[in-house]
């Protein structure tokens, strides 16, 4: 291309341009009729449609630019023009390089404008006049502007303006201006020009020139231009935004999806950076996080995790923003962008701190939201902070836990929103796409000021579906109130089972069993069953036997489980894991009574522990041999079980060498403890039967003695106790006795306690020993016993011992023992708990050779229900040893818990000898009763659209139900009178509670309802006069005794006869929400 009559470089002044000029175009290739021609003279477009006749020809175009073009473009200094082609489907020539070679000419058209500026890159002249933005991006862009020094130098210094009209490649003027700078009279003055001014002009150019001003804005002179051409790749990129993120923080603790925008160029073949970047302000190592991916279609996503948003928590700014690479080697070198950044996100990651209250949802319940209580296309949050200004901006934020939950938005308070709640619609996605997650819902508020302030609210959070209404743990095998397990309910382990409603098949639940110690601590998981609303975890044997402690331990039974981010937690059930019982006793080898006969020790006795509930290998043991109080032997000491052992239990030698050194009647102590927990520290372990032994060391001489009631006398007997309970007597007899004997029976319980009775020897060889008045035999019951005595003749000299008689004595046949009772109602009769207040009372009769110190085991059980302990093992008074048990609570909350016509067993344990154990207890037979309780609490709300047995008086004819209960809007002339009434069957012996719930809607200036609660004729409630204040009042609850025995209405009844009419005869509307009648004791 070329100017008719100038060559490039040429001047061209006022004259000549008074008619215009033509610029020549030279033909192109593949040159089409109808191609659009467009003529850059000095950034002004002169568009030119080529003729069939120019297509055709071959010839050079000519385009004529006139002088108004002429007059638009630059009017002192260096103009650019240049062509570019653009075809009939919009394409045009060349891609980055559309435009032809640019043509220079000198404009001398004003010859009163000051010099045109210099426009610098890096510091150096930009003699091309074209800026290739993919290869100088990052390079210095600068405006030189040349003034002529003045003498004086002027106070206050002049100013300069760097002015630019920017022609965008779309067509778009733009003008921007830069300054004004302080002329500072050194005849030049350097203006910076911000690279992102050049990006966004790529593709078009921009012409450059300056206002020379004084300080007070005087006009002192405007610049010839130059023009600037830019060329490059079109850049689009845009920050990326995050979720979730209001008012530029992101909450501690969340993971955060980041979401890169639409951005130019792109390809999906890019690699594509995540970045964010603390720079701490005091200088020092920065913190970064970046994620690569390809880019793939426009729009993607990242997920930065928890854990790795951590690292920002609390560290100030952050700058989050993503980098592409093309990989490619460009034709330009490598000063052309490979990578190109987007504009950056600002944030700060860290813990809210609250300044305004939570927002409102509608239909939220607590801390849950059913969305099926939710009507319409839209839900209302309330932003319910006062103190907004004219001005402020509210950012709100609702971040759902489900796919597309998620929604966020700013609200411009102005005058007349200023300083209200503020009710504002959304859609309801929020609670169907988040149906059975979570939501949490804050906002925060800007205030430009100055100074800036940001405040933001406490945060909603909710879960969205059907309430969950979570019960306790349950331990199967446990009792309730008080929660105790016994061990040997759970020799095969237990189930915990988890109850709540809604149950999602989704629900990752956990169930804690957790020791104070740590020690038998389990975490169990399991999915939720939809189905049943009800799943179960199993405790294995060995993490029971874990908790096992010698005086009991306390277990921490909980579930929890999340939907989205809420956390659902469980009652902790503290349960009492009582201690184990039934434990063996160690027993030397042939000596099962509490004498031991050193003469019959064997060199190779072992002394065996049988196997025990939850043994296991990994358990550790400890056993002692001690004689007055010091231990001669130990031979465990926190040794594990071995497999042989876990099979056939534990048998080590017995130290006979030691035991033969003890002396006579001293006694021999042996314990034995294993660790359960399996752990090394004794203070865990559980502590077995401790055995104990009275040393015999010198051989029986005299014929050991027997208990008469048996025909058998040998060394080993069994006797009946009922047969011998008024006359217990034991035989001593010996050839040679004399009356110079003292002779002393012992009777060794099996315990290894005894008692001595001395008599003195007779002629005739044998002295009959009357125990009965000693008791001895009330203590031996269901046990085994020894007895022996000595003899010391003359006073002097060692006691000469007899031999053993080891006595069985058995139990007592359950048939000869009482049955206990119930309110003393005989075994197989009704137990009615209406005719009776508070607790029922136990009893046992007294029974055959009871004694003080006996434990009993008081126990009531039904089916579906935990057993109730009445009496655990514990020691009857001398006065129940000698008239029974009376008056033993069995508590009314465990009878209440039996369903109407079950079975209640009551059965009753006796250990004679006093022992803790309860596997030594003698059972009696047991007494049956069938539970009946005609008494039914009613408790009943009005808005489930029924009656719920309640009847219709003539003070509720015509009444409809809606949700605030049963409506009754009194339309006759006379509207008094019973409204609802029920029968129930009272018995004086309970004290009853009445309670109701109403609400009055009578319009303005109608009279209120009058209402009472009479059952009979006995006021139960007094009149209480409804307040007309539209919803629903406080329960009106009263407390009663009935007035006599037996079924007795219950009437809410209306005192106020108008309401039929208007104005003051009207009114008299009102809502019975709830009404419920209870037996309180």
């Amino acid at each position: 291309m070329h100017v008719d009559g100038f060559p490039e470089g040429a001047s061209i002044g006022a004259g000549d341009v008074v008619s215009g000029l033509w610029c020549i175009v030279e033909s192109y290739e593949d040159i089409r009729q109808n191609d659009v021609i467009e003529l850059s003279w000095d950034g002004i477009f002169v568009l030119h449609t080529v003729s069939p006749a120019e297509a055709a020809g071959g010839a050079p175009i000519r385009v004529f630019v006139s002088k108004s073009i002429i007059d638009q473009g630059g009017q002192l200094g260096t103009l650019t023009l240049r062509f570019r082609v653009r075809d009939v489907v919009e394409n045009f020539s060349g891609e980055k390089y559309q435009y032809s070679k640019p043509y220079f000419l000198d404009a001398e058209l004003d010859p009163s404008l000051l010099g045109a500026p210099i426009f610098l890159v890096d510091g150096d002249e930009l003699v091309s006049r074209q800026i290739d933005f993919d290869t100088q991006s990052d390079s210095t862009f600068e405006i030189l502007i040349l003034t002529n020094r003045q003498f004086p130098t002027p106070n206050p210094r002049h100013q300069v303006t760097a002015l630019l009209l920017c022609m965008l490649d779309d067509g778009t003027i733009l003008p921007i201006e830069l300054g004004p700078v302080t002329d500072n009279n050194l005849g030049f003055t350097i203006i910076p020009v911000d690279a992102k001014i050049i990006e966004q002009v790529i593709g078009g150019s921009f012409r450059v020139q300056f206002r020379w001003e004084t300080a007070g804005g005087e006009y002192l002179g405007k610049s010839g231009s130059i023009t600037i051409t830019v060329v490059g790749t079109k850049v689009s990129m845009p920050a990326p935004s995050v979720s979730p993120i209001e008012l530029g923080l992101i909450p501690a603790g969340e993971p955060i999806t980041v979401t890169i925008p639409h951005y130019e160029p792109h390809n999906p073949g890019l690699w594509e950076t995540l970045y964010m970047i603390h720079i701490p302000p005091g200088g020092g190592s920065a913190i970064i996080h970046s994620q690569s991916q390809l880019a793939g279609s426009q729009g993607g996503t990242y997920t930065v995790s928890a854990a790795e948003m951590e690292q920002f928590n609390g560290r100030g700014d952050i700058q989050i923003y993503y980098e592409t690479n093309d990989g490619a080697v460009h034709i330009l070198g490598g000063g052309a962008l490979a990578i190109r950044q987007s504009a950056m996100l600002g944030a700060q990651v860290g813990e809210r701190e609250a300044d305004m209250p939570a927002p409102r949802l509608q239909g939220a319940i607590g801390n849950n939201v059913d969305p099926a209580d939710v009507p319409g296309s839209d839900v209302l949050i309330t932003f319910p902070y006062l103190l907004t200004q004219n001005g402020d901006k509210l950012h709100w934020t609702c971040i759902g836990s489900g796919l597309g939950g998620s929604i966020s938005g700013t609200i411009d308070i102005n005058g007349v929103t200023a300083g209200k709640e503020l009710p504002y619609p959304v859609t309801r996605d929020i609670l169907d796409k988040n149906n059975n997650g979570s939501l949490r819902i804050s906002y925060s508020l800007e205030r430009a000021g100055p100074p800036r302030v940001v405040l933001r609210s406490e945060v909603l959070a909710l879960t969205v579906g059907k309430g969950v209404q979570l019960d306790r743990p349950i331990i199967e095998g446990a009792s309730i109130s008080p929660d105790e397990l016994n061990p040997l309910a759970a020799v095969n382990g237990t189930r915990v089972r988890v109850k709540f409603r809604p149950m999602l098949a989704t629900d990752w639940i956990t169930v804690d069993w957790v020791t104070a110690d740590g020690h038998g601590s389990v975490a169990k998981k399991v999915y939720g069953d939809p189905t049943t609303n009800e799943v179960s975890v199993l405790i294995d044997p060995r993490t029971i036997a874990q908790g096992i402690r010698d005086g009991g331990n306390t277990i921490n039974v909980q579930y929890h489980f999340h939907r989205g981010t809420f956390p659902y937690e469980s009652l902790i059930v503290p349960l009492r894991l009582l201690p184990l019982t039934g434990l063996p006793t160690p027993t030397i080898e042939g000596f099962s009574g509490p004498i031991l006969e050193v003469s019959r020790l064997s060199p190779l006795a072992r002394t065996f522990i049988p196997v025990w509930s939850f043994i296991h290998a990994a358990q550790l043991i400890w056993m002692t041999y001690e004689s007055g109080g010091v231990v001669i032997e130990e031979t465990y000491t926190a040794n594990e079980v071995t497999a042989e052992g876990e099979r056939n239990g534990i048998n080590p030698p017995t130290p006979v060498d030691k035991i033969k050194l003890l002396e006579d009647g001293a006694d021999l102590t042996i314990k034995f403890w294993a660790s359960l927990a399996e752990t090394p520290d004794q203070r865990e372990a559980v502590l077995f039967g401790v055995r104990h032994y009275t040393i015999q060391a010198l051989p029986g001489v005299l014929p050991h003695p027997f208990i008469n009631g048996t025909t058998d006398t040998g060394p080993n007997v069994t006797v009946d106790p009922l047969g011998i309970e008024h006359n217990t007597t034991v035989t001593a007899r010996y050839a040679g006795m004399s009356g110079r004997d003292k002779i002393t029976l012992e009777w060794f319980f099996a315990d290894g306690t005894h008692r001595s009775v001395t008599l003195d020897g007779l002629d005739g060889g044998e002295v009959v020993f009357n125990l009965t008045a000693d008791k001895v035999l009330h203590r031996s019951v269901n046990s085994t016993v020894c007895l022996k005595y000595s003899v010391v003749r003359d006073g002097a000299g060692d006691p000469i011992p007899s031999q053993v008689q080891t006595v069985r004595v058995n139990t007592i046949p359950a048939a000869s023992l009482p049955q206990p009772r119930i309110n003393n109602i005989a075994s197989g009769g009704t137990l009615d708990v209406n005719n009776f207040a508070g607790n029922a009372t136990a009893a046992v009769p007294k029974w055959s050779l009871s004694h003080p110190g006996q434990r009993v085991w008081l126990i009531c059980s039904s089916a579906g229900v935990t057993p109730l302990t009445v009496l655990n093992g514990v020691a009857i008074t001398a006065t129940e040893a000698l008239n029974g048990l009376a008056n033993k609570a069995v508590l009314r909350s465990w009878l209440k818990r039996i369903t109407n016509g079950r079975q209640i067993t009551i059965t009753c344990e006796v250990t004679f000898d006093g022992s803790n154990d309860k596997l030594k207890a003698v059972i009696f037979r047991s007494a049956q009763y069938i539970k009946t309780d005609p008494w039914t609490d009613a408790g009943h709300y009005f808005n489930t659209g029924n009656l719920g047995g309640w009847t219709l008086g003539r003070g509720g004819l015509g009444a409809t139900f809606g949700v605030l209960g049963l409506f009754v809007d009194t339309p006759h002339p006379s509207n008094a009178g019973a409204v609802i009434s029920r029968t129930f069957n009272f018995n004086r012996v309970h004290r009853y509670s009445i309670s109701y719930s109403i609400g009055s809607v009578s319009p303005p200036g109608g009279v209120p309802p009058i209402t009472a609660v009479l059952v009979g004729s006995q006021v139960a409630i007094p009149k209480f006069t409804v307040p007309n204040s539209g919803y629903i009042e406080g329960q009106q609850n009263l407390s009663f005794i009935p007035a006599a025995n037996g079924p007795a209405s219950v009437v809410l009844h209306n005192y106020q006869d108008l309401g039929g009419g208007s104005g003051s005869q009207g009114g008299n509307d009102f809502h019975v929400y709830y009404i419920g009648v209870y037996r309180l004791d």
